[in-house]
C-alpha cells in the first residue's frame, strides 16, 4: 500500500499518530517528485486533524485551505472541504463565517448533483439549521432543518432509520426556541417512537446502513434515548406539564441505572503488535476542562444537599469511610450544606456538560462516554425530580413547580457519576 493508504487506513481506525505521521510523509513524497495531486492527501490530513484528542483546528483549518486552492469551483470535492472549513468554525464561535462557508456548500452541492435527493445535500442543510440555531435565528433554523428532514425521509422512505431522528431531535430543539411547544413535543415524540422501534428491532435498520458492531449501536442508541428523553422532560417543563415531567425523571433514572451490556475493549494475548499507545485521560477529549470543572462542582453540591437533607430526616446511610488508597482511611469529611439554590446551579451545570457531550462524537464510539452521559442525564434527572411528598424529601419550586428532591436517590447517582468518571481514567475522591 501507498503511504497515504497507510495513513487513511490509520485514520480509520482512530489512530491519530500513526496517520498524522504517514500522511505527512505522503505529503513531502508528492512534492519531492513534484506530483501535484494533493487533494486527497490533504483532505485525510485534515479529517485527522480534527479527529485529534484535543482537535488540532488550527493546523485543519490551514490545511482545509490549502486544499479549497486546488479544487475546481464546482466539484463534490470542493463542497465537502468548505462543509468541513463551516463545521470548524461553528465550533469556534465564528458564526457569521460557519454560515458562509455552509451556504456555500450548499450551493455548491446543489448544482454538482441533478437533484438535491442526495445525503449530503441533507447533511449540509442540518448544519445551516444548526448554525442558524445558534445565532438564535430560529425560523431560519426550522426552515433548514425541514429541508434535511423532507431529504432523508425521500432516502430512507418508510424505514425506521437514526438519521431521521437525528434531524427531529433538532427540528424539536429549534421549535422550543421559537416557543412552539405543542410542535417541540411533536417533533421530539415521533423521535422517540423511531428510537424505541429500532431499540425493539436490536438496531438493525441503523447498524446495518452504518456498519456498527453491537456494542457501538447499543452505546449510541442509550445516549440517544437519553438525549431524547431529557428534551421531552424540558419542553414539559416549559409547558407547566408537571405529570409528563415526573413521569420522564422516572424513565431517565431507569435508564441510567442499566449498565452497558460490553465493556470497551481491552488488549490481551491476542492483541496486534500495532496497539496504540496508552492514551492521556479519556475525559480530557469529553469535556472542556472548565466544563469538567462545573460537573465536578454540581456533583459535590448534590452530594452534599442529599447529605444534609438525608440527616435531617434520618434517611440516608451512615457516614462511611472511604478506602485507605482513596483517603488513607479516614472518615469522609463533611462540608456546609447546601442550600436549594445551589442544587439549582448544580442542575444547571449539569445541563450545560449534557448539551456539550451532545457535540462531542466520542459518545458513539465508547461505551465509557456514553455511560458518562447517561450518569450525567440520571444527577440531572435526580436533582429535579418531581413526585409524591414523602419521608426525607426535600422540596424546590424550580419555574413555577414544586420539585420534590429524594437524598437517597440523589446520592445514588452522585456515586454513578463518580464511578463512570473513573471509568474516563479520572480519579474522583470523597
Amino acid at each position: 500500500p501507498s503511504l497515504r493508504q497507510l495513513g487513511v487506513t490509520f485514520v480509520r481506525m482512530h489512530r491519530t499518530e500513526e496517520a498524522h505521521t504517514f500522511l505527512q510523509r505522503a505529503l513531502e513524497w508528492k512534492s519531492k517528485a513534484q506530483d501535484d495531486d494533493l487533494t486527497a492527501t490533504l483532505y485525510h490530513l485534515a479529517c485527522n486533524q480534527i479527529m485529534f484528542k484535543p482537535p488540532l483546528l488550527d493546523e485543519a483549518e490551514g490545511t482545509l485551505e490549502r486544499l479549497l486552492t486546488r479544487l475546481s469551483t464546482q466539484s463534490v470535492h470542493r463542497a465537502a472541504t468548505l462543509q468541513q472549513l463551516g463545521r470548524i468554525c461553528s465550533r469556534r464561535g465564528r458564526l457569521e463565517k460557519a454560515e458562509a462557508y455552509t451556504r456555500q456548500a450548499l450551493a455548491t452541492y446543489l448544482d454538482v448533483y441533478d437533484s438535491d435527493a442526495h445525503l449530503n445535500v441533507s447533511s449540509t442543510y442540518l448544519a445551516l439549521g444548526n448554525v442558524k440555531m445558534n445565532q438564535k435565528d430560529f425560523p431560519e433554523a426550522m426552515a433548514a432543518l425541514q429541508n434535511a428532514l423532507r431529504i432523508r425521509q425521500v432516502i430512507y422512505g418508510s424505514t425506521a432509520h437514526c438519521d431521521i431522528s437525528t434531524v427531529l431531535r433538532e427540528l424539536g430543539k429549534a421549535a422550543r426556541g421559537a416557543g412552539n411547544l405543542e410542535q417541540a413535543k411533536e417533533f421530539l415524540v415521533e423521535e422517540r417512537r423511531i428510537l424505541t422501534q429500532l431499540a425493539e428491532e436490536d438496531c438493525g435498520s441503523s447498524r446495518a446502513a452504518q456498519d456498527q458492531d453491537p456494542a457501538e449501536g447499543e452505546g449510541r442508541l442509550r445516549m440517544a434515548l437519553a438525549s431524547n428523553l431529557q428534551w421531552l422532560k424540558t419542553v414539559a417543563r416549559d409547558a407547566g406539564d408537571s405529570d409528563s415531567v415526573r413521569t420522564l425523571t422516572g424513565e431517565l433514572a431507569q435508564l441510567a441505572k442499566v449498565p452497558p451490556s460490553s465493556a470497551p475493549p481491552t488488549g490481551g494475548a491476542g492483541a496486534s503488535s500495532l496497539a496504540p499507545a496508552p492514551a492521556p485521560p479519556l475525559i480530557q477529549a469529553v469535556l472542556a476542562p472548565h466544563t469538567l470543572e462545573a460537573v465536578l462542582s454540581a456533583r459535590q453540591a448534590a452530594r452534599q444537599f442529599a447529605r444534609e437533607h438525608g440527616k435531617k430526616s434520618g434517611n440516608m446511610p451512615p457516614l462511611r469511610s472511604s478506602s485507605s488508597e482513596e483517603n488513607g482511611g479516614q472518615e469522609e469529611k463533611t462540608a456546609p450544606p447546601r442550600s436549594f439554590g445551589e442544587l439549582a446551579k448544580a442542575a444547571n451545570q449539569l445541563q450545560d456538560a449534557l448539551s456539550q457531550l451532545e457535540k462531542n462524537e466520542l459518545r458513539l464510539e465508547d461505551s465509557r462516554v456514553s455511560r458518562f452521559a447517561l450518569a450525567l442525564a440520571g444527577l440531572l434527572a435526580a436533582i429535579q425530580s418531581d413526585g409524591d411528598a414523602g419521608s426525607g424529601a426535600g422540596n424546590m419550586d424550580h419555574g413555577g413547580m414544586q420539585q420534590e428532591i429524594r437524598p437517597g436517590i440523589v446520592f445514588a447517582a452522585a456515586d454513578e457519576l463518580r464511578s463512570s468518571l473513573r471509568s474516563l481514567d479520572l480519579d474522583v475522591v470523597d
